[in-house]
């Protein structure tokens, strides 16, 4: 594999030009095949972003995991909200992020200039989707650390008062 020369340091910048079809993607995969850490992938739109994430998923294999965090595809006027499998998936990569060492996270540059909700609502918040498997142990010491207390069925609310 080539490998591309990557920035050193902050503010650094490299420009690679010039590659065509999926020979981009075969530069960005030998830039980070050999990371120990997560690395970001700016794509255009929401279409380079799934056929970055297939071309990477080629070239780099099962080596680390490529994770795609999908634009809502609905405009800020509609009065429609996204399609649930779109929420799922990214309250999925949203649940993943915390616990990976190394991977790449493919985001349309569209999707980079929304607002999130903080950490801890989301890991609070939200389940682990099935196909990641739901590990009984590791769900209940998350919720724990989130506030909620254990109980005969699951998990409850913690028991709170404020006084003012």
């Amino acid at each position: 594999m080539v490998q591309p020369e990557l920035p050193t340091q902050a503010g650094d910048r490299r420009r690679w030009s010039n590659l065509p079809g999926a020979a981009e993607t075969h530069a960005i995969a030998s830039a980070i095949a050999d990371s120990k850490q997560l690395s970001l992938v700016i794509s255009a739109d929401t279409a380079s972003a799934e056929r970055l994430e297939q071309e990477l998923a080629f070239f780099l294999g099962d080596s680390m995991p490529i994770l795609r965090f999908p634009d809502w595809e609905t405009l800020i006027y509609d009065s429609f909200s996204p399609h649930q499998d779109i929420i799922s998936d990214r309250l999925d990569v949203l649940n993943r992020l915390p616990s990976l060492d190394r991977g790449v996270l493919v985001v349309p540059a569209t999707t980079l200039i929304q607002r999130m909700a903080p950490v801890e609502f989301i890991l609070g918040n939200s389940l682990p989707s099935r196909r990641h498997g739901l590990r009984a142990r590791r769900i209940r010491g998350s919720r724990r650390h989130h506030g909620y207390l254990p109980d005969g069925l699951g998990c409850a609310l913690p028991h709170r008062s404020v006084r003012r």
